[in-house]
């Protein structure tokens, strides 16, 4: 159960998502069950580094040729993305994103960096701050740092996220 603090503030998709948003089309190998499927590592490296994003499942999305639909959005509730199942293969996934940050993207960018590092689990990273404030969540080798970006939308990430100021972020 998520503290109140780190609850969304988008309680249902139709705050965020118009009939009259344009969306751009585009498909994924990425797996919405990779990303958003209940593997902790997997968010908490993804909310580090894709901050302010919220998500929710659909698994009665009524579209034609829809099984599954994961919704993500950014908590200004300006941007946001579809990624369907259709319910016969799991190779590609249909997206539909609209607004001026492309939510998605920046999933699957935080996904294949967190793969490329090793899939790190949450025990393996650590936590820096410097003199001037910076603060981060560091994997053990120092290369292959994730910083946290500060994010005008807050603090929250998809699942777990980061620690500002001694406050905990995310969902």
């Amino acid at each position: 159960m998520h503290l109140r603090e780190h609850r969304s503030r988008i309680t249902d998709v139709c705050q965020v998502v118009a009939p009259d948003h344009d969306a751009t089309p585009s498909t994924t190998t990425v797996s919405p069950w990779d990303v958003a499927g209940g593997d902790l590592a997997a968010e908490f490296a993804i909310g580090l580094m894709a901050p302010g994003i919220w998500q929710h499942w659909d698994e009665d999305a009524g579209s034609d040729g829809v099984h599954t639909r994961l919704w993500v959005g950014d908590e200004a509730g300006t941007s946001w993305a579809s990624v369907d199942y259709d319910g016969h293969q799991l190779a590609t996934f249909a997206v539909h994103q609209h607004g001026p940050r492309r939510v998605w993207n920046e999933i699957e960018a935080a996904w294949s960096r967190w793969r490329a590092a090793g899939r790190p689990t949450i025990e393996a990273f650590g936590w820096t701050a410097s003199a001037d404030g910076a603060q981060g969540a560091q994997v053990p080798e120092p290369t292959d740092e994730f910083r946290s970006e500060p994010h005008a939308d807050g603090p929250s990430g998809l699942g777990l996220s980061a620690r500002r100021n001694g406050r905990a972020g995310g969902r």
